[in-house]
């Protein structure tokens, strides 16, 4: 700036003459710039702006938007709907189990009601417990499915508490089961909060970011517990008395629950590779020879896997002993090594076996990811009809067209998440020469 400007606006600042100067800033990493001007000689009232970034801040994470992934507001949305409907809910479910358990009841004692509290919480725990020691490895692979789970067995939870004062001599055990459901989506939801927060932030590798959209969204939780607690007690003096108003309120609540939770769930669009998205990637790539983008595979997928029982064509990490039962078998994972091995002699990360309509994948323990994925694609050459020689073939000529196709695509290949039953084996060494 020249002496003569600056002469000039030093002379405005001494006569209280409104300036107004503009600068461009950047914050941390540089991925929040902005173009900042202050006015210097305004009234302190006009200074909102500053104060609505501070509030902004205080549940947005660092850096928002560019710090986080596109789906990030549109999924926080619907998980703040869906959470202010279980607060809401979950009081009115209280108001019913304080009654159950005899609150304002003369006849009823305080040790009872203790001893049926204790009863309920320990059951809770326990299957909770179990829930996740059965289903610990399985979160990670589909957090959408698994989210959406939770919720549904939230629903049942709460619905079962709310009807347990009027079961009578049942109360104890539908409410027990009501606890136990809660329990159950207590688990599954904090399993998958990790894996979608770990989503959302597009460093992944930068945990400073990662922390923080964490906080951030356990602030927000705390803010909607807080608006929950507020509207829940002004709902619980309006209907109270009235159970049929009451029970009408919480079946609107509850399906409003569960649209919220499914639009969030389906705003997710996921850049890891599991069995679903795997199978709708290597179907389109042998129809078209094409891959499908993250955003187009989310349309297609199924949130709903939970209640699909049917056993996967596909078996990971197979036992050798149960592929290799008798002496043709034996043979036969000769002659399947030697084809594998081909002319440099190295060991194949996996064979795979056809038998009862089923893929069986048996891995070798040096298996990595991406090998994972390349048995998949193999396998479901074999289970379309291919011959082991042509399925070997095309998966040599292919796979790395395949590959290269997913990371320009934006695919994540260093996190593939497939059924695992984690058997690793050694082959039986090469033949000499």
């Amino acid at each position: 700036m020249s002496s003569r400007r600056r002469g000039d606006v030093g002379a405005r600042l001494h006569s209280a003459e409104r300036v107004r100067v503009r600068l461009r800033e950047s914050h941390g990493t540089g991925l929040t710039k902005r173009n900042v001007t202050f006015t210097v000689g305004r009234d302190p009232t006009s200074a909102r702006q500053p104060f609505r970034d501070q509030c902004l801040s205080l549940v947005l994470p660092y850096g928002y938007p560019q710090s986080v992934t596109p789906d990030y507001a549109t999924f926080q949305v619907w998980d703040t709907v869906q959470g202010l409907c279980s607060y809401l809910r979950s009081i009115l479910c209280q108001q019913s189990l304080f009654a159950g358990l005899g609150v304002g009841d003369a006849s009823a004692t305080a040790s009872s009601a203790a001893l049926s509290w204790m009863f309920l919480h320990g059951m809770s725990m326990l299957g909770g417990v179990l829930f996740a020691f059965r289903t610990s490895t399985d979160f990670g692979a589909d957090p959408k499915t698994w989210r959406l789970f939770a919720d549904c067995v939230n629903d049942v939870g709460l619905t079962l508490t709310m009807a347990a004062p009027a079961t009578g001599r049942l109360f104890l055990l539908v409410a027990c089961l009501g606890s136990i459901c809660s329990a159950v989506c207590g688990v599954a939801a904090g399993a998958t909060k990790a894996a979608i927060t770990q989503h959302f932030c597009r460093q992944r590798s930068n945990s400073a970011l990662v922390s923080d959209i964490y906080s951030k969204e356990g602030i927000q939780e705390t803010i909607v517990s807080i608006t929950g607690l507020v509207l829940g007690s002004l709902l619980s003096t309006v209907l109270h008395g009235s159970l049929g108003l009451r029970w009408a309120v919480f079946i609107g609540l509850t399906a409003l629950h569960v649209v919220a939770n499914y639009w969030a769930v389906t705003a997710l669009c996921l850049t890891t590779i599991n069995y679903q998205r795997a199978y709708i990637l290597i179907r389109h790539f042998m129809l078209c020879r094409s891959v499908l983008s993250p955003a187009k595979v989310a349309r297609q997928e199924s949130v709903w896997n939970f209640l699909r029982f049917r056993r996967r064509p596909i078996r990971f990490g197979a036992p050798l002993h149960e592929v290799v039962k008798d002496r043709s078998d034996l043979d036969w994972l000769q002659e399947e090594l030697e084809a594998e091995r081909g002319a440099e002699l190295t060991d194949p990360p996996y064979i795979i076996r056809m038998a009862n309509g089923a893929a069986h994948v048996a891995c070798h323990e040096s298996i990595g990811s991406l090998a994972m994925l390349r048995s998949m694609f193999q396998a479901m050459r074999l289970l379309s009809g291919s011959s082991p020689v042509g399925a070997r073939h095309e998966t040599r000529e292919r796979f790395d067209e395949f590959a290269g196709a997913l990371r320009s695509k934006g695919w994540v290949l260093d996190e593939i998440n497939l059924p695992d039953e984690t058997w690793r084996c050694e082959w039986p060494p090469a033949p000499s020469a």
